[in-house]
């Protein structure tokens, strides 16, 4: 596991250190790098269901903001509040699911 963080750790450096190279101006517009880098790190560390769940919606999330701040698609904020809370069910239940195995 803590080869997995060291490689996304490492990547993360890389990536960031290409982008003051190559002094890209706007810098802010590749803040969604990091909910996508935390979620993808949360999913590499665990196999807990709801770490899976919440690593893949953070990734999913800012998969989405990067995306529209790429213009390459728009992000319309109607469709991330229903992502949060299927994501808080989806938790809900494999806990249930859980707890009632464990008994």
């Amino acid at each position: 596991m803590a080869y997995r963080t060291g490689v996304i750790a490492g990547a993360i450096s890389i990536l960031g250190g290409i982008l003051l190279l190559l002094r890209v101006s706007d810098l802010w517009a590749f803040w969604p790098l990091i909910p996508i880098v935390l979620g993808l790190t949360y999913i590499a560390r665990t196999v807990t269901p709801s770490t899976i769940v919440w690593g893949g919606l953070a990734a999913a999330v800012g998969t989405l903001f990067f995306l529209d701040n790429l213009s390459l698609a728009p992000v319309d904020f109607t469709y991330v509040w229903p992502m949060l809370i299927v994501a808080c069910g989806v938790t809900m239940v494999w806990k249930a699911e859980d707890a009632s195995r464990s008994h």
